[in-house]
């Protein structure tokens, strides 16, 4: 076991706004998952980062608190570790149980800094533009995400709400009937296609709960693929009926000690193993944040979405749509549903419910969808705010938007909860559909936009959450006691 102790000095010196910056951005993503204990962790790293004892000292009696005992975590570990170096003298790190390891703090590295790494992903990412340039492809990935992942999704004509609001006719595209980690298997069925196109014969890729590893061993199985899949040797036991699964379908799972790698990290495992089999191998990242080719791959992946919408509507209404709406801010849905419309004539929009957007947009277009308070960050500070939040689903869903905004093709607006909230009671009574709360927005700046077009023309929303998670929260905005 490797005594190496993390550093008293922080990797490297930004200045307070740019802490500040990522503070704000944690927070908000903290705020909307309460119970995500891994965002919770990458505030804790970037306290230490910015070396602000106090903040970490304060967070790390609330996250030790939530523990209820439970000191042995991997999570408690890692921040015990990194607490004691920053406060040594601090009685909450120093008993039994968080000395039973050592664990040094994950390292700052973001895929492809080193140098043999970044010749592999060069090589690859030249690779995949020369097949995602074949039509071939892109149909044969739509057919196995048929047959794999529950697609298409239903595209529904809201024709109550319609007749109710007047003007266009207003479809749903149905995300919400998609099975639990449906864009996961949606990325890797596309890595995994790619992987058998260029004639690679082994996924291999890391997992800690066991759903990236199931789904990579299933598609490695259907494809005729072998599949390799590293877990922490503690993860292995926790994860017993997952690892069966990935056994049944074939694959070999590799037990490994965390607290020696580099970067305590399974997934850095994984890119050593691809690293010294880059012709015989493939890298299986799901939805990490990674370079090229990983970007390009999810995206066409995930746009599957757009491009089976844009099928239904030709069969549906015979015409292509004139508007197509999603949520903006931090979500992916415009990822899915816009791509394959970019070149048409259709007007797409991004919704969110804090009108200050749409000034900000128009200040800075560059700035990032679900950061318009903050100005924008300079190229290395995006470099080491990538790399504090690598790790969570969809981690560059800001630099997708702002791709998106650099087509000059989306619009990113803002709209009342007033609005929302009438949304939400219409949709409700006239389709029988309770939508979330942020779908509610979508919907409501949809309806706005319908009033103004002809009946003949089709608006297009894109619902992609259930209302079960926020039902009562959706009680209290309408005020009704509960």
């Amino acid at each position: 076991m490797s005594n190496r102790q993390p550093p008293k000095t922080p990797r490297s010196k930004q200045p307070a706004s740019f802490y500040a910056e990522m503070e704000q951005l944690l927070r908000r993503q903290i705020e909307a998952q309460p119970d995500n204990q891994d965002l919770r962790v990458r505030l804790l790293e970037l306290y230490w980062e910015a070396e602000r004892e106090t903040d970490f000292l304060r967070e790390a009696q609330v996250f030790r608190n939530a523990l209820r005992g439970n000191l042995d975590s991997p999570d408690w570990r890692l921040i015990a570790s990194i607490g004691r170096a920053l406060a040594p003298d601090s009685p909450l790190f120093n008993d039994a149980a968080a000395d039973k390891t050592s664990s040094p703090p994950r390292e700052y590295r973001r895929l492809g800094e080193r140098e043999e790494d970044r010749r592999h992903f060069e090589a690859l990412a030249r690779d995949y533009q020369s097949l995602r340039g074949d039509p071939a492809f892109l149909a044969a990935l739509d057919r196995e995400l048929i047959e794999l992942a529950g697609r298409p999704t239903s595209l529904f004509l809201a024709e109550r709400l319609s007749a109710h609001v007047g003007g266009a006719r207003i479809y749903c595209k149905r995300e919400d009937f998609a099975v639990a980690g449906s864009h996961l298997l949606m990325a890797i069925v596309g890595q995994a296609l790619a992987a058998k196109r260029m004639g690679r014969k082994t996924l291999v890729t890391g997992t800690v709960y066991g759903q990236k590893g199931v789904m990579t061993a299933a598609i490695a199985a259907r494809l005729g693929m072998k599949a390799v899949i590293y877990m922490d040797g503690t993860d292995i036991h926790a994860q017993a009926g997952n690892v069966f699964r990935m056994w049944l379908s074939g694959a070999m799972v590799e037990s490994i000690d965390a607290k020696r790698l580099y970067s305590g990290d399974v997934r850095e495992a994984a890119v050593r193993h691809w690293s010294r089999e880059p012709d015989e191998s493939f890298l299986v990242l799901g939805l990490d944040a990674a370079p090229e080719p990983y970007p390009s791959i999810c995206q066409d992946a995930v746009a599957s979405i757009g491009r089976e919408c844009r099928r239904q509507l030709s069969t549906l209404s015979k015409r292509a749509p004139d508007v197509l709406v999603a949520r903006g801010r931090n979500s992916s849905d415009a990822i899915g549903l816009f791509p394959p419309f970019i070149d048409s004539q259709a007007r797409l929009v991004c919704v969110d419910s804090n009108s200050s957007l749409v000034a900000s947009s128009a200040a800075n277009p560059e700035a990032d969808a679900w950061n318009e308070q903050s100005a924008p960050l300079t190229e290395q500070q995006q470099r080491i705010a990538e790399a504090i939040l690598e790790g969570l689903e969809y981690p560059s869903v800001a630099r997708e938007h702002r791709w998106l905004r650099q087509t000059k093709r989306v619009e990113y607006v803002g709209i009342g909860m007033d609005k929302a909230k009438q949304a939400i009671l219409d949709f409700s009574r006239l389709e029988g559909i309770v939508p979330a709360i942020q779908g509610a927005h979508s919907i409501a700046w949809a309806c706005q936009a319908a009033r103004t077009l002809k009946p003949e023309q089709v608006v297009v929303v894109f619902l992609s959450e259930r209302s079960d998670k926020d039902i009562w929260d959706i009680g209290k905005a309408l005020g009704i006691p509960l």
